[in-house]
C-alpha cells in the first residue's frame, strides 16, 4: 500500500512537531478508513524514526519504556521537548563567545610557587620581597628606628 510506505518514510524535517504529528495522524486515519489500521506500537516506532538527531534523547527514552505510549501522550512529550530545544537555542544565541587567557610565568620563574608569595589583600604580589613575607615598606620602618636609636646614642 502506498500510505504504509508514506508512514515508513515520513520525516519531520523542518516541520514543527505539531505539523509532523498532524501529517502522520492524517495518514494513519486514512489507513484506518481503508481497513488497514496501523498498530499503535508500530506507529510510535515510525514516528520516532522520522525525528531528527536533535530528538535522539527523547526517542531513546520512549523506546526504553516498558509500556506502550499513546499517540496523544507522545505528541505532548514531543511538543514539550521541542520547546526545551527552542529555549536552549535562544539561550545559546544570547551568550557571547568568550575565551579566557591564562598567563603563565616563564619556565625558569619560581614566582607564585610558594604560599608565602601569594597576593594578599589589595597589594600587588610584586610588592612582597621573595625572602620574607613582609612588604618592602617594613624595611624602611626598621631603618628609621635604627637611625633614631643612633641619634639618641650620640
Amino acid at each position: 500500500m502506498h500510505l504504509k510506505g508514506v508512514l515508513t518514510n515520513v520525516t519531520k524535517g523542518t516541520q514543527t512537531v505539531t505539523e509532523y504529528m498532524q501529517h502522520i495522524k492524517s495518514v494513519a486515519d486514512e489507513l484506518a478508513m481503508l481497513d488497514a489500521p496501523e498498530n499503535s506500537e508500530d506507529l510510535t516506532v515510525k514516528i520516532l524514526n522520522g525525528l531528527g538527531d536533535e530528538f535522539k534523547d527523547i526517542s531513546s527514552a520512549v523506546r526504553a519504556r516498558d509500556t506502550a505510549i499513546s499517540f496523544e501522550e507522545l505528541h505532548e512529550k514531543l511538543i514539550n521537548f521541542e520547546a526545551v530545544l527552542k529555549q536552549e537555542a535562544v539561550k545559546n544565541q544570547r551568550l557571547p563567545i568568550t575565551a579566557n587567557y591564562a598567563a603563565r610565568p616563564p619556565s625558569g620563574s619560581h614566582q607564585g610557587h610558594s604560599g608565602n608569595h601569594q597576593n594578599r589583600g589589595n597589594q600587588p604580589a610584586a610588592a612582597f620581597n621573595r625572602s620574607s613575607s613582609k612588604p618592602p615598606d617594613s624595611h624602611r620602618q626598621n631603618s628609621s628606628v635604627l637611625m633614631r636609636d643612633i641619634d639618641v646614642i650620640n
